[in-house]
């Protein structure tokens, strides 16, 4: 599985001060719990990961990093982990990347299905987990396609989950958003919220905008 640039800009953009104990549900290779170590240097991260492939290379990234003895892996599905209760209420901060092809085409990869299809982890399942596994006080960040992201938050709101920060992701100058980076907390925000916008690229391709390099340049080699 590539590394992503939906996974990247989560990554980079979720906000916790200073969390002790961080959650990425889906971790795939591991991409998005790496950075988040790497970022809160103090943080235990647990990464859950269903697909058996992807947690092995997850493991194995892991191990190859910088910090193995704050990284956990657990292979099995995050509705598992949630409902064990063993960590209840635990996460300062949760991030995912979840699957989100809901009603389309699948491909001959089953690999591919668990990641990128609802199949597994409906929003409905996701959104219930984290309900479990945030603290009060919690920050839940999440990376939807644009489309997705009324259903999401109206759900979200069912399980008194409130978007207070939102930004809305253009791959070039003047196309329509593509996909949005959500935060909820459990608690609703006092003023309207102003969301946030990012494009990534300007006209030619790869010449990058310098909101996107401010953005990523912790983690690309070439800003």
């Amino acid at each position: 599985m590539k590394i992503g640039m939906d996974g990247i800009l989560l990554g980079a953009w979720a906000q916790a001060e200073q969390p002790e104990r961080i959650l990425d549900i889906g971790t795939g290779t591991g991409l998005i719990a790496l950075m988040m170590t790497q970022r809160f240097p103090s943080a235990i991260v647990d990464a859950v990961e269903i697909e058996p492939n992807a947690a092995e290379q997850a493991a194995r990234n892991f191990s190859a990093s910088s910090w193995p003895e704050r990284l956990n892996l657990h292979h099995q599905s995050i509705q598992s982990f949630a409902f064990s209760g063993l960590h209840d209420k635990a996460y300062s901060l949760i991030v995912s990347n979840p699957p989100w092809f809901v009603d389309s085409l699948k491909s001959n990869e089953s690999s591919r299905n668990l990641a990128r299809h609802t199949d597994s982890l409906s929003h409905d399942e996701l959104l219930n987990s984290v309900r479990l596994l945030l603290h009060r006080s919690g920050r839940f960040a999440v990376v939807l396609p644009f489309d997705e992201s009324t259903s999401f938050v109206h759900s979200a709101h069912e399980r008194n989950l409130f978007c207070r920060r939102q930004c809305l992701i253009r791959s070039k100058p003047g196309l329509s958003p593509h996909r949005i980076l959500l935060e909820f907390e459990t608690v609703p925000a006092e003023s309207p919220m102003i969301p946030q916008e990012l494009t990534i690229e300007n006209e030619q391709h790869h010449d990058y905008t310098e909101s996107f390099r401010e953005l990523t340049r912790d983690f690309y080699l070439r800003f």
